[in-house]
Formats: C-alpha cells, sequence, structure tokens
C-alpha cells in the first residue's frame, strides 16, 4: 500500500514552514518515512531530478528490507542480478580492475562491459522497450559453464552468450541492516589494530585493510564503502535510480547520449534515511553460556572460525566479522559491480568476512 508521501528536502520545508513546524518530525522519523515511501518516475524531492529510474531494482527501500521488520533482509524474490563478461580459463583480475574508474553504463549494446565488466541488470526500467531488451539478456541461458572456463565448483550460474562474447549471470541478496549504526561508529584504529594483529600471528590467516581515501571500508560485497552516510546514499542512487549528491544514479542502457540528472533527494533527505538506519537496532544474541549453543561457541572458536568471524570488534558485541578483505583463491574471484572499489594489494578474490545474521555488509 502506498504511503502518504513526506515531506522533502530543505527546500520542502522553506516553502512550507508552518506544516514542518506543526509536524516537528525528528531526523528518524522522517527517515523512516522516506525508507518505506513507494517512488514513482518523474517524481523526486526536488524539481531538478526524474525520480524512480531510469533504472531500478524496487520503489522502495523497504520492497527489499523487510523480512523481520522495517529493515530486515530481502527475499529471493528480490535478488539483484549481476552480469558479468567471462574470462576463458577464468577471471582475469587486470581486466575487471581496469575498468572500475570509467564511466557507467550507457550504450545500447550494453558495452559498459568493456568498461567495467561486470555490472547490475536492473529489474525494472522506465525506458520503452527496456523490459524487451533485459529479457534477451536472460534468455536462452545455460547452467553448463563453457569449456574452458575455471570456476567455483557447485557455483549456481547461469551462462550465455550475446554480440559473440559470453557472460555469466550471478545473483546478489540484500541482507538486514540491524546493527549498521554499529559497525559505523567502529573506530579505524581498531579495524587497522586487528589487521596488524592478524599479519603478525603465526596461524597465517590475515585479513588486509580495505583502503577508501584515508579511511578503513565497513560496508558493501569488498568493504569498498567507509561510512554509512555514503552506503545509504549509494544504495538510492544504484536501487532506487534516485540521483542524490556525490551518487550518480545508474543510466539508461538504451540511451545513446542520456541527458544529465537532477537531484532526486537533497543531502537532508540522505541524512534523515541514515539516521533511521543507524537508529535500527543490532540483532539479539542467543546465550551461549550453556548447553549445545555453548558447545557449539567453543567449536567455532577451537577450529579456528573466530580468527576471522571476530565475535566483539571495539565496544560491538555479536559481529563475528573482523571488517578486513580475505584472498580467498582465483576460483573465488568475484568481478565488482561498484565504481571505486578498495585497493586490493595481494589479489583479486578478496572479500570481507560475513558477519552475523542481522549485521549489514550490502544495500
Amino acid at each position: 500500500m502506498r504511503t502518504t508521501r513526506p515531506f522533502i528536502g530543505i527546500a520542502a520545508c522553506v516553502v512550507a514552514l508552518a506544516p514542518c513546524a506543526a509536524r516537528a518530525l525528528d531526523l528518524r522519523d522522517r527517515g523512516q518515512e522516506l525508507f518505506a515511501y513507494e517512488w514513482t518516475p518523474g517524481e523526486a524531492g526536488v524539481a531538478t531530478g526524474d525520480g524512480l529510474g531510469p533504472v531500478y531494482n524496487a520503489n522502495s527501500c523497504a520492497t527489499c528490507h523487510q523480512q523481520g521488520g522495517l529493515g530486515g533482509s530481502a527475499t529471493n524474490e528480490q535478488n539483484l542480478m549481476v552480469i558479468t563478461e567471462l574470462q576463458l580459463g577464468g577471471f582475469n583480475p587486470q581486466a575487471f580492475l581496469s575498468g572500475l574508474d570509467r564511466a557507467p553504463l550507457n550504450l545500447a549494446s550494453f558495452s559498459g562491459l568493456e568498461r567495467n565488466h561486470s555490472t547490475i541488470l536492473h529489474r525494472h526500467g522506465t525506458p520503452t522497450g527496456y523490459d524487451q531488451w533485459r529479457r534477451g539478456w536472460l534468455s536462452d541461458l545455460s547452467t553448463r559453464p563453457p569449456r574452458g572456463t575455471s570456476l567455483p565448483r557447485g557455483a549456481k550460474l547461469r551462462f550465455g552468450e550475446r554480440d559473440g562474447r559470453q557472460f555469466f549471470v550471478s545473483e546478489r541478496s540484500s541482507p538486514a541492516l540491524f546493527g549498521a549504526g554499529q559497525i559505523n561508529r567502529i573506530p579505524t584504529e581498531a579495524i587497522r589494530a586487528l589487521a596488524d594483529a592478524q599479519a603478525n600471528d603465526d596461524g597465517g590467516i590475515a585479513g588486509q585493510v580495505s583502503e577508501i581515501g584515508g579511511d578503513v571500508g565497513r560496508f558493501g560485497w569488498r568493504a569498498q564503502i567507509a561510512s554509512l552516510a555514503d552506503f545509504v546514499g549509494s544504495a538510492c542512487a544504484n536501487e532506487l535510480g534516485l540521483e542524490v549528491s556525490g551518487h550518480s544514479q545508474a543510466e539508461d542502457p538504451l540511451a545513446t547520449n542520456p541527458a544529465p540528472h537532477g537531484i532526486d533527494l537533497e543531502a537532508s533527505d540522505v541524512a534523515a534515511l541514515t539516521a533511521f538506519v543507524a537508529a535500527l537496532p543490532a540483532p539479539l544474541a542467543a546465550n551461549t553460556s550453556g548447553g549445545p549453543l555453548k558447545e557449539g561457541h567453543d567449536l567455532f572458536t577451537q577450529i579456528g572460525c573466530a580468527t576471522c568471524h571476530v565475535e566483539t570488534l571495539a565496544d560491538v558485541s555479536g559481529l563475528y566479522s573482523d571488517l578486513l578483505l580475505h584472498e580467498m583463491g582465483p576460483q573465488l574471484a568475484d568481478a565488482p559491480t561498484q565504481r571505486g572499489s578498495p585497493t586490493l594489494p595481494s589479489g583479486f578474490a578478496n572479500m570481507p568476512s560475513i558477519p552475523a545474521g542481522g549485521f549489514p555488509l550490502t544495500a
């Protein structure tokens, strides 16, 4: 059911000062309204934007974050799809990395794969013909990889060919956002200290800090986003097609010369959304002081799981992650879909240890 349209942006409050004052919504309340709001094409918070789209995965944050309550995880039906060009003999890390800082997709042939080699295939699009174009990429897919490829055993991927180029389709799920504010406040020094401790340990397992312009990555499939505010802004742009300052919405793949986009959400709107997400409570930890849960908890530590899946980091308990990147080997190399991915000094197949259920990594 469509929610009541929330007040959007500072500009709206200046124009309608009395209603804003009468409602007196605090930042988190306004963020919750925005989180649950269902956007439509052509509708934006400020006059310069184009609203939902041109490509998007859902029309509301709540669509993909609702299991277990507002801010929860998505169902499998809401998984986003990623198209990745397939390199014979396995993945070509340098080819993937060489395209990370180039422009977003915008050509009808989807030649963005030439620049990024991996990109989101959004579920919906506002341009005429988008649905048919998207179905073309998903038709005649096979679960059998082409001869000469090297992929993880048991990987559930679908393979296809278009314009003489082979690719595969994989999926990503949207995890719960509970406890995101706690991850955001973990000090940079604590993450760096943990990386140093692992490097000096004789156990042989050492994660790497995701360096993001002097800060440390905490969010994203490759910890490529340092702050919760950037995490939220990126989700608005990538998942909803809502342009925000510092995060461009995905381009229309059918447009050869896409027009510049205006801002859909003001900085105050992103701040409100961030405040709401930051206030989402962390998942409750089970009592492991006795019984089978204690036995499992002790075994988890004894066999080395807790080396990477650290239970407590700084003052955040129940995290079960070191927020570091770990080399998982070439067969688990996975093409990044976001621009500006972190520095990966020792190899390409670096992935962060996944936190406990409820704590987020991606949007």
